[in-house]
């Protein structure tokens, strides 16, 4: 018989199952790559704006492994180069310009260029992109919008001498909005390359759409992971009652935009909700289709200004994040979903 170097009377130390283990050290390692100074910052405005009940929840939740890999299922059914040159090569019989108006205040470089970039990538090319501006003394800002605004005309920057907070510096660029459709975005945020394709596809269908909303994931600053999808349900009244499921990627019709009378600044921080909300009771259809909008998280207002309303906090609960994945693994992406709104 074998016996160990540490004596008969030492116990034996207790081993780890291999896959546990496995799944803790995947768990640090994710852990690790996020330790960047952005990240680092952001998470403590978190923990102070929040407290660390509510900041550990969310640290368990990112660090958590995805039980149905996301990555592969949307690498599968995400739009291709093929796909993309198809698309740009369609003929409209209608052809809506469709305006994205982002407020922007003290935005990292890296966010500036990939969001405007990935309006440059768009299949659909009848768009324009309104850049409220409310960092006059943001040089680094300064010098990327001329370079953008400089070799593409549908690239606006729109000067705010003083940030005014979120809803009225996205109302300062949809002031400035020509498009027939206006989508709202922040400025950290990126749209999948056949986006807007997907939006006047369907417009053409039916012009008598009024509003679009999609699903949305998250990736990492240097585009490497795709994580965190949000499959979001048919349109659900009661739901939107008490959770602002719908966010980002939201595009509605710009006379109906104009009627709500643009986003009002009480609301700021949950100013997506109150422009949903509102266009709701304009608008006579409404789509939602099976498009990805990724976004890093908002950063659109400044860390002394946050307000965050608890309703606009979309944490999904895990074991519905779960069946949604799982269900979503089955099948293919159901690209769009025709509903009648109602009235509220």
């Amino acid at each position: 018989m074998r016996t160990s170097s540490y004596g008969k009377n030492k116990k034996p130390e207790k081993q780890k199952p291999q896959g546990v283990k496995k799944v803790s050290d995947m768990k640090w390692l994710r852990f690790i790559r996020k330790l960047k100074p952005y990240n680092i910052q952001k998470g403590l405005r978190y923990l102070k704006h929040y407290g660390p009940k509510e900041f550990l929840i969310r640290l368990s939740e990112r660090m958590e492994p995805e039980e149905v890999p996301y990555g592969p299922w949307r690498e599968q059914y995400c739009a291709k180069e093929e796909d993309l040159a198809r698309q740009k090569n369609h003929k409209f019989s209608y052809c809506p310009k469709i305006s994205v108006v982002v407020p922007a205040y003290r935005t990292p470089e890296i966010f500036l260029r990939q969001m405007i970039e990935s309006l440059e990538k768009q299949s659909y090319e009848n768009w324009e992109l309104v850049i409220g501006n409310a960092s006059p003394e943001d040089e680094t800002m300064a010098r990327i919008l001329k370079e953008y605004t400089g070799k593409d005309p549908r690239v606006k920057n729109v000067p705010i001498p003083e940030n005014i907070g979120i809803a009225e510096n996205t109302n300062a660029a949809l002031a400035a909005a020509a498009g027939n459709f206006v989508g709202f975005m922040d400025h950290d945020d990126l749209l999948a390359p056949d986006a807007l394709f997907e939006i006047a596809i369907r417009l053409e269908k039916d012009p008598s759409i009024d509003a679009f909303y999609t699903d949305e994931d998250k990736v990492r600053t240097d585009l490497s992971e795709y994580f965190q999808p949000h499959f979001k349900p048919d349109f659900n009244l009661d739901l939107l009652r008490s959770n602002n499921y719908i966010c980002h990627f939201f595009v509605v019709r710009r006379e109906i935009a104009e009627k709500t009378g643009g986003l009002r600044p009480e609301y700021n921080g949950a100013q997506d909700y109150d422009i949903s909300s509102a266009a709701r009771k304009w608008r006579e259809k409404l789509y939602t289709f099976r498009e990805f909008y990724i976004t890093g998280g908002s950063t659109a207002l400044p860390p002394q200004t946050i307000r965050q309303a608890s309703c606009t906090r979309m944490r999904p609960e895990k074991r519905q994040l779960r069946e949604t994945l799982r269900a979503a693994a089955k099948r293919e992406p159901s690209h769009c979903v025709r509903i009648m709104a109602s009235t509220m």
